[in-house]
C-alpha cells in the first residue's frame, strides 16, 4: 500500500459529519510533525541540507508546495476532520476508538489500547505499513550533556535494549506492535508470529519494508542531513514547525507563502545555532 492509495480508500470511507476518512493531525504536537515528516519525505522533499544559514532552503522548494496544496485540498474536502488543526497527540485516537474517522496515523497506540479494553473495532481494524523513505539504519543516541546526564541516559539505553526478548515483548507483543524491535532476531519472531496468525489486527508484516531498508524516521533527525542536531530538536518540541501550517487550513493561505515562512524560521535557527 502506498500514501496514495490511503487516500483514495479514505474518500471511498469519507461520510462527514459523522465518519472522517483520513484522521490525520495538522496541528502543533509530536504526530502531526511525523505525519509531515513521513509526507514531505514521500514527496521528494527535506528539511534541511546542512547545518548553515541557508540550510533549510529544501523547505521551501516543489515537494513542499505540492504536499501543502493537497492537505489544503483535503482539508477542504473533509476528508480530513475539521477539528483536526487543534488536536493534541491522543485526540486521533480517541477519534477512532469512538468512530468518528476511518484511518488514522500512529495506531500501534490504539491497537495497543483497543486490544486491552477487548474494544468491538477491533475485528474490524487492520494495521497496515507505508514505509516512506530509507533512511538508514536504527540508531539510539545521547546528546552530549553533562558526565552525570550522559551516564544517566547511557545507562537506561544499556537496561532497555539488555535483554532482547523481554524488549521486544514489552514494546511489541504486549502493546499492539507499538513498536517493532531494533534486533534481527527478535523481528524474525514478530514475522514468524505475523504468519501462525497471531496479530489477526495486522493487514502485512510490519518486518518486510524494514528488512528492504524502507526504515521509518526520528523527528530530531532531519533528512537529507541524516544527523540529530539541536536545531531540529528544539523545533520539534516547540511545534512550531506545524503551528505555522495552521494558516493553510485556518486561513486558506497560499501554501508557497506558508513554506517560506516555515523555511526562514528554520533559517533563522541555523544562523543562531553558528553565531
Amino acid at each position: 500500500p502506498t500514501w496514495e492509495w490511503l487516500v483514495e480508500a479514505a474518500k471511498a470511507m469519507n461520510n462527514p459529519p459523522e465518519v472522517y476518512g483520513l484522521g490525520i493531525p495538522i496541528s502543533p504536537s509530536y504526530d502531526a510533525l511525523n505525519v509531515l515528516s513521513f509526507l514531505l519525505y514521500h514527496y521528494g522533499g527535506g528539511f534541511i541540507t546542512e547545518l548553515a544559514p541557508g540550510g533549510a532552503d529544501i523547505f521551501n522548494t516543489e515537494p513542499t508546495w505540492r504536499l501543502f496544496e493537497d492537505l489544503k485540498q483535503l482539508y477542504k474536502d473533509k476528508i480530513i476532520p475539521p477539528d483536526a488543526v487543534s488536536w493534541t497527540d491522543f485526540d486521533n485516537n480517541l477519534s477512532y476508538m469512538e468512530g468518528r474517522i476511518a484511518t488514522t496515523w500512529n495506531p500501534g497506540s490504539i491497537m495497543g489500547a483497543m486490544l486491552k479494553q477487548n474494544h468491538p473495532l477491533v475485528p474490524y481494524t487492520k494495521m497496515i505499513a507505508i514505509p516512506p523513505i530509507s533512511l538508514g539504519g536504527e540508531c539510539v543516541f545521547v546528546f552530549k550533556s553533562t558526565p552525570e546526564r550522559e551516564a544517566k541516559c547511557k545507562d537506561l539505553v544499556y537496561y532497555i535494549f539488555a535483554d532482547k526478548e523481554t524488549y521486544r515483548v514489552k514494546s511489541a507483543d504486549e502493546a499492539g506492535l507499538y513498536g517493532v524491535p531494533i534486533f534481527k532476531s527478535q523481528g524474525a519472531i514478530i514475522s514468524q508470529k505475523y504468519e501462525a496468525g497471531e496479530f489477526p489486527f495486522l493487514g502485512s508484516d510490519p518486518m518486510v519494508p524494514i528488512a528492504r531498508g524502507e526504515a521509518f524516521f526520528g523527528t530530531n533527525v532531519p533528512y537529507p542531513y541524516g544527523e540529530a542536531t539541536s536545531v531540529f530538536e528544539a523545533a520539534a518540541s516547540s511545534f512550531q514547525i506545524t503551528a505555522m501550517m495552521g494558516p493553510l487550513f485556518i486561513k486558506d493561505a497560499d501554501p508557497k507563502q506558508v513554506a517560506q515562512d516555515i523555511s526562514l524560521w528554520l533559517n533563522a535557527r541555523l544562523a543562531a545555532r553558528g553565531s
